[in-house]
Parts: C-alpha cells; sequence; structure tokens
C-alpha cells in the first residue's frame, strides 16, 4: 500500500474525519482529501505530525519497510462494514500484509443488547470485539462501528479467517488464536469505547493460544470439538508431528518416535 492509502485506511478505520486530521495539525481540510486520493503530496514535516493522531509509526513515512502503526497505547479501529459482510475482515488483512507474528484474542460477550433485526443466533458465544498483539508489540482493538453490533455471532474467528489464511502461509507467519468471555465491566468499557490498553494487554497472558497450521476440514471439525469440551490445544510437538504425518506422509510409528525424541531432548535440557 501506498504512503497516501495507509493515512486514509488508518483515518477510516480510526473513526476520524479529515476536518479534525486537518485541525490537528494546522491546515485546511481539502489537502487532506487531496493528499489521500494521490492528487497532492503533503510534506515530511506534516506527515510527521499527522502519524501520532493516527497511530502511525513515524518510521514509515521514509520506509514504507517498517510496520505502519505504532503507540503506546491502544489503537482502536472499527471494521469496515462492507468488508466485514463478504467474510473479509479489514482492517485484520492490513495487519495480516504487515506483520510475520499476530496473535488473535476474540473477546465473547453474552450480555444482552439491543438487537434489531437481526439473524444472528446468540446462543453461540458471539464475539464482540477482537484484540490483536502484532510483532512490534502494538495492541490493537477491534469493534463495530454500531456499538450495538457483534463482529462474528458464533465465536469463531479462525473459521471465518481459514479462507484468508491459506493465502499467507507461504510467508510461514505464526498466528496464534484464542477466544475469553469477558464481564460486564470491560464488556461497557468496549462498548463505549473508553477502554484503555490496560484493561485489554492483561488478557493475553490469561490464556491458551492455538497456533495456526492450515488445517484440513476434518482438522477444524475436531479443533471445534476440543474447545466445546475445554480440551487445552495441541502443543507446537504435536502440531509438527501432525503436519509431518500429514505433508511428509510418515508413519506413525516413526511419528512415535519423534515424541519420545522430543521428551528425551526436553528431559536433557
Amino acid at each position: 500500500m501506498k504512503t497516501n492509502e495507509i493515512f486514509r485506511l488508518s483515518r477510516i478505520l480510526g473513526g476520524k474525519k479529515q476536518k479534525e486530521v486537518a485541525a490537528g495539525v494546522g491546515i485546511k481540510q481539502p489537502s487532506v482529501q487531496r493528499y489521500e486520493a494521490g492528487l497532492t503530496k503533503l510534506s515530511k514535516n506534516t506527515l510527521l505530525r499527522i502519524a501520532p493522531l493516527l497511530d502511525i509509526n513515524p518510521e514509515y513515512v521514509t520506509d514504507q519497510t517498517k510496520n505502519p502503526f505504532q503507540s503506546e497505547g491502544l489503537i482502536k479501529m472499527f471494521f469496515s462494514e462492507d468488508m466485514v459482510s463478504y467474510g473479509i475482515l479489514e482492517p485484520i488483512n492490513t495487519l495480516l500484509a504487515f506483520n510475520d507474528n499476530l496473535t488473535f484474542l476474540s473477546l465473547i460477550s453474552k450480555f444482552d443488547l439491543p438487537f434489531k433485526g437481526t439473524n444472528f443466533n446468540f446462543s453461540l458465544n458471539p464475539i464482540y470485539a477482537i484484540a490483536i498483539k502484532d510483532e512490534d508489540n502494538n495492541v490493537f482493538l477491534l469493534r463495530r462501528k454500531l456499538k450495538t453490533d457483534y463482529v462474528l455471532a458464533d465465536g469463531n474467528l479462525y473459521d471465518k479467517m481459514s479462507f484468508t489464511l491459506r493465502f499467507v502461509k507461504e510467508r510461514r507467519r505464526s498466528l496464534y488464536f484464542a477466544a475469553l468471555e469477558i464481564d460486564k465491566n470491560l464488556h461497557e468499557k468496549v462498548m463505549s469505547w473508553t477502554v484503555e490498553r490496560e484493561d485489554i494487554e492483561p488478557l493475553f497472558s490469561e490464556c491458551k493460544f492455538m497456533s495456526y497450521f492450515d488445517p484440513t476440514q476434518q482438522e477444524l471439525a475436531q479443533l471445534r470439538k476440543q474447545r466445546d469440551m475445554n480440551i487445552e490445544p495441541l502443543t507446537a510437538l504435536e502440531l509438527t508431528i501432525i503436519k509431518e504425518v500429514r505433508v511428509e506422509e510418515i508413519g506413525s510409528d516413526q511419528a512415535l518416535k519423534s515424541i519420545q525424541s522430543g521428551k528425551n531432548n526436553k528431559q536433557k535440557i
């Protein structure tokens, strides 16, 4: 993505208007509009002043190989509504493009909200927001713009993204998934958008995350059963062995030897 496109995307997903950004750095709104459209350029100094308003990494202004996002606080973004409907969860796709390591935490909420005209089945653990930690220790919180909307009805972000994940496996990204039911206090903070980083970051240490390993439909079904039965996610060693059995086509006896070898090596250490 071009720099102006990142600035535009960050502004829109952050829920800010062009006039807010313009006023924040002392320029006119049409200047921001023309820059975002790629019709004009803004000075490096102006972009460096806009960057923190949009949680953009100042280094990205001059080096597009850098992570475009940076903040010591919580980076709060709204989902792009037209993309949620079609199963493409922006800005998740943008974060996938710039990070090799991402941790996804689905925040499950079972508190009643005044929904109207929805076909969601709310007996299924709906996701109200998604927290993400990237490889540079940025913490994001993503929510639907309308505060009475859930992100997903069934609480299964992993399945929702499975089609997208198949296109990024070649880069060997390390992606991890977990879900956590939040209490009423946190739910209300997220709902009112007053939530801060200190509310979200500790949650990552409370969960056991499942590593993405491009599962088959049969494996997805098994993982769903494990989740429903509160069975612990597979370990990194177990995931590696599953992959070797399926991809390398090794025998079960060889897989058992790998397990034993892994145990012996751990004992020696």
